[in-house]
């Protein structure tokens, strides 16, 4: 699943979604930001609201309208689990 929401919708969104997600299934956020109530970063509200899943966060020095432009650019995936942050770990 890849979470692409603003950052002050992030934790309902999850609460939403949790029960719809069967266990296991990784999640990518590319959701920028801190909480403003928490001062939890978008990793963490996610770990919070849907623990126990593989999780891993997109970033990047990429604009909405240069990518849907074709423009290239670049972006990187990190994960305290090295599997998480690999394409081999990604459901079949």
């Amino acid at each position: 699943v890849i979470v692409v929401v603003p950052s002050q919708f992030l934790r309902p969104m999850c609460r939403q979604i949790g029960a719809h997600l069967p266990p296991g299934v990784p999640i990518v956020v590319c959701s920028k930001g801190i909480e403003n109530d928490t001062g939890a970063l978008m990793t963490q509200v996610i770990e919070q609201e849907l623990p126990g899943r593989p999780l891993a966060a997109l970033s990047g020095p990429s604009f909405a309208d240069e990518v849907a432009a074709g423009q290239p650019t670049a972006v990187t995936i990190a994960s305290a689990d090295l599997a998480g942050a690999t394409a081999d770990s990604a459901p079949q």
